[in-house]
């Protein structure tokens, strides 16, 4: 934490330098994604060529759009309700993992009926049914939220670079044996299952047993009460960003533009989410700079009391 003391010009308290290593660590997690999904999609594209990356492309929006509806807005009202009340985490995260896998199934349910009723393709119908079991892992994210809420991303982060290197190798493996494009989805899901089990292997030696998790209806009720406007909201983000894709998708022969335009996403998000780092860091350091100094004053003032 030398960076963070050089920029206050003094030593910065334990509890302060937890909050600044979890940004370290949201940040380069985000970054390390980023980086190796364009690079990953950029290799796959040129190997698949269009029609086949569009069609991957095109199946993963699909599925995105219905996987809101899995998620329920649940993620930030958990991470604020265990912010509030960490001594109830077990009956907070128990009770969101049990909505969650009870949105996943209704998901899944939904999934089926709109590829049989609208998916003429066969392949197109195999690929969206293959991937949306990725819908069931995501449920794993309850745990990556209770880190969240305790203030420590470190070993999220460590999961999901692993998660993204041996991904990245699974891929190179599926070019070198000329895979076709069934085993590509499969790799996604594949990478979401390793994910959800090096979340549960970081809970097991990092928090506690997975088994001290508990169901509660209260709990229930007021989760869903508080988490549907949020719901509402990332509903419409998702189908704003997917709904194009999913329409070039459709309306052109098997996505066969879906290549060049999904790929120009990835390098559009790498490059924005890097100029607002580059804003967000010189606005970080002007803030925490002043709130050192608010937090000093404070000190001075009242010595019995921490800030």
């Amino acid at each position: 934490m030398s960076l963070i003391n050089h920029i206050f010009h003094t030593q910065v308290s334990a509890s302060k330098q937890k909050v600044y290593a979890n940004i370290y660590w949201a940040v380069l997690g985000k970054c390390v994604t980023l980086l190796s999904s364009l690079i990953v999609g950029i290799i796959v594209a040129r190997y698949l060529g269009k029609e086949q990356y569009g069609l991957m492309n095109y199946v993963m929006s699909i599925v995105a759009i219905f996987q809101v509806f899995a998620h329920f807005g649940i993620d930030n009202i958990q991470i604020r309700e265990e912010a509030r009340h960490i001594e109830n985490k077990d009956v907070l995260i128990g009770t969101s993992f049990v909505l969650k896998l009870v949105m996943a199934a209704i998901v899944l349910a939904s999934i089926c009926v709109y590829t049989f009723l609208f998916q003429n393709d066969s392949q197109t119908r195999l690929l969206i049914l293959l991937y949306s079991i990725t819908v069931v892992f995501n449920t794993s994210w309850v745990i990556r939220n209770h880190f969240s809420a305790i203030v420590w991303n470190e070993y999220v982060v460590k999961t999901e670079i692993s998660r993204t290197v041996v991904g990245l190798l699974v891929k190179l493996a599926l070019l070198y044996l000329h895979a076709p494009l069934e085993w590509f989805v499969a790799a996604l899901v594949f990478d979401s299952i390793l994910l959800a089990i090096g979340y549960a292997l970081s809970y097991r030696s990092k928090i506690d047993k997975i088994s001290k998790w508990s169901f509660d209806i209260k709990c229930a009720k007021y989760i869903l009460e508080q988490s549907f406007p949020l719901l509402l909201s990332g509903a419409a983000i998702v189908i704003y960003n997917k709904i194009d894709q999913v329409m070039i998708g459709s309306l052109l022969d098997k996505a066969s533009e879906d290549k060049v335009y999904s790929s120009m996403l990835n390098g559009e998000r790498l490059f924005l989410f890097i100029d607002i780092c580059i804003a967000s860091y010189f606005k970080f350091c002007k803030i925490a700079h002043l709130l050192h100094i608010i937090c000093f004053e404070v000190d001075a003032i009242l010595p019995d009391k921490t800030c």
